[in-house]
């Protein structure tokens, strides 16, 4: 879906601010390779301008800030591994690049934050949140595994709820993303042009936010069922969760279990891998090791059916291999962390 055009990506200087729209509202503003392109040139730009003082980035047409990479054209790639190869390449830089970028950077998560979109947003100083945000990492219901770094910001939730999301891959509502860190501050979407208007016009962003920042008034699922969570993702397996969450009587719980038992139980059985690895890693570390593992799935089968089934024929019923979680050997996991020659920021060598 995508124009492969500079207007996937609009810019505006106003005031101190430089004003990024994520554009592509038909694909819910999924990132192409060239979105990815013309956010790393805006980075290198911008933290040499002195009139720009911090960037505010948004998704167009009110539905998204992002859904994702754009898989599509991933699958659609499936038989050019170089081309994927790369795509993961310059994605995953940018997000190296939004993580040690010098000035704040805002992200304005009105709506889908997902996969990639969390690639944007999760590196942001400031991520806020409206009662439209719907955040998720889902991939293992496509055949993948939670990349972009995001085990980073996955381990840092209360408890065993970053395990719980990353493995389940469901999808949480503001509440949620603000009570597991994942967003910063909450502002009610029509307070949230008066805001931006706000640091346009010379105001410091905490100061702005002290003011537009309101504290969510429900508790979120996740945050109620802190202590399910704990008892059931806090497990040595895949196995051993998944018979945890069987013996619970809740209906979450039930209703967690047969979304965990819809995913990839290759999907799901790298991602509890990874997630045990990353523990304790600084991010430079998982961030290469995501391109490792990123580029290992698309030498295999796993991920592409996912897409077909989930995205391009739609049919909803991926024949995963293997079909069950008991049947996943310790050899398929492994081979997706055998290291693969070519590092971040060497430049691509296709």
């Amino acid at each position: 879906m995508s124009t492969n055009t500079d207007d996937e990506i609009l810019t505006r200087s106003q005031g101190p601010a430089m004003l990024v729209t994520l554009n592509r509202p038909a694909a819910l503003n999924a990132l192409s390779h060239n979105m990815i392109l013309h956010l790393l040139a805006g980075l290198e730009r911008w933290k040499n301008d002195a009139s720009v003082e911090s960037v505010i980035i948004s998704g167009a047409g009110g539905k998204a800030f992002c859904a994702g990479g754009d898989i599509k054209q991933t699958w659609a790639n499936r038989h050019e591994v170089a081309k994927n190869d790369h795509y993961f390449y310059d994605e995953y830089n940018l997000n190296r690049h939004l993580h040690d970028f010098s000035k704040p950077l805002v992200a304005l998560m009105d709506g889908i934050t997902m996969g990639g979109g969390w690639g944007v947003a999760g590196y942001c100083d400031y991520r806020i949140a409206t009662e439209n945000t719907r955040w998720a990492m889902p991939e293992t219901g496509i055949g993948f595994f939670p990349d972009i770094g995001s085990s980073y910001s996955l381990l840092k939730a209360p408890g065993a709820m970053g395990m719980c999301l990353a493995l389940t891959g469901m999808t949480i509502g503001p509440e949620d993303a603000f009570y597991g860190g994942f967003a910063t501050h909450y502002i009610y979407a029509e307070a949230v042009p008066d805001f931006v208007q706000a640091v346009c016009g010379g105001e410091d962003i905490d100061s702005a936010l002290i003011r537009f920042h309101r504290d969510p008034s429900v508790t979120g699922p996740l945050a109620q069922h802190q202590d399910v969570i704990d008892r059931c993702f806090r497990r040595e397996n895949v196995a051993a969760i998944i018979d945890a969450l069987s013996q619970e009587t809740s209906e979450w719980a039930q209703s967690t279990l047969k979304l965990l038992q819809t995913r990839s139980p290759l999907g799901v059985s790298v991602t509890f891998a990874r997630m045990k690895q990353a523990a304790g890693q600084a991010f430079e570390q998982i961030i290469e090791d995501d391109y490792v593992i990123a580029r290992q799935f698309m030498r295999g089968n796993e991920f592409f059916e996912g897409v077909r089934a989930m995205l391009v024929d739609k049919d909803k019923s991926p024949k995963w291999e293997p079909k069950t979680f008991e049947n996943v050997s310790e050899t398929a996991v492994s081979r997706h962390f055998e290291p693969l020659p070519g590092r971040l920021g060497e430049g691509f060598k296709g």
